[in-house]
């Protein structure tokens, strides 16, 4: 079998296992990392004055809300390059 050392199914199971144990730690580990990064962030955004309350939660927000916000800040975005490029 290609991919698989040799020695029989008991060593490929282990070698399934193995890796199948590996990618839940990487899983794990990114999905901690995540929802350390997203605390930062929130705190970020806490500290800020006239940070907006609606975006400390974003990620679990309807998809609707979500697409509203990002149309929202691409139009702010596009409006404050209009008024760099105004004389």
């Amino acid at each position: 079998m290609l991919g698989f050392p040799s020695g029989g199914s008991r060593e490929r199971g282990r070698h399934v296992r193995h890796h199948a144990r590996h990618g839940l730690r990487i899983q794990h580990t990114q999905a901690r990392e995540q929802a350390a990064s997203q605390r930062k962030l929130d705190e970020l955004l806490r500290a800020i004055p006239g940070a907006q309350e609606r975006l400390m939660m974003l990620e679990e927000a309807p998809d609707a809300v979500l697409q509203g916000v990002v149309e929202d800040q691409r139009g702010q975005h596009d409006d404050a390059l209009g008024d760099e490029a105004a004389p």
